[in-house]
């Protein structure tokens, strides 16, 4: 609905090249093109679905409280999902897999998001980045004047303050 309305205003892609003031060649995705890539069962992706909605909406309360209370943002979410085995294993293999994906087709590594787990790192020499969300993580990821990636995460950077970033070049993949 709100592509149509806007006819033509912006462009939406499944894959994009980014281009880093450094010249690293980043593709840039969703991350669900991995899914039936990654082995999970059926039922076990239906059921974290459901948990994972259930979960955030009890998060949106518990921090609403906490909010009125004075206190902090928790990631609730984040921390119930990281503390299960099996959500951590998979999270560690779509990784190692989105990066090999990225290295398999030339690029100095991957940008996505999907699983909602901030994170920057490199995986056997290719970079691996996930914006995370603003619901569970509360992160964005930005890139320096100079080309480096930072995964910032809020309230904890809320305060930083960023020079503007060199102009950001990119083409479609």
């Amino acid at each position: 609905m709100l592509a149509q309305m806007l006819q033509g205003q912006f462009e939406v892609h499944r894959e994009w090249v980014h281009r880093t003031a450094r010249g690293e060649r980043l593709l840039v995705l969703h991350g669900d093109q991995l899914d039936g890539v990654v082995p999970c069962p059926r039922w076990l992706t239906r059921l974290g679905d459901v948990l994972h909605d259930a979960t955030v909406m009890v998060s949106h309360r518990v921090n609403n409280l906490r909010r009125a209370l004075g206190k902090p943002y928790w990631p609730l979410a984040e921390r119930i999902k990281l503390s299960i085995g099996t959500s951590v294993r998979y999270i560690e293999h779509f990784e190692r897999l989105a990066a090999r994906h990225a290295r398999a087709q030339g690029y100095d590594g991957i940008v996505c998001g999907h699983i909602h787990r901030a994170n920057l790192r490199h995986i056997e020499g290719t970079l691996y980045a996930n914006t995370g969300d603003w619901v569970e993580s509360c992160s964005a990821l930005i890139e320096s004047e100079r080309g480096e990636l930072q995964l910032l995460r809020w309230p904890h950077a809320a305060h930083a303050r960023l020079s503007p970033a060199a102009r950001l070049l990119a083409d479609a993949a």
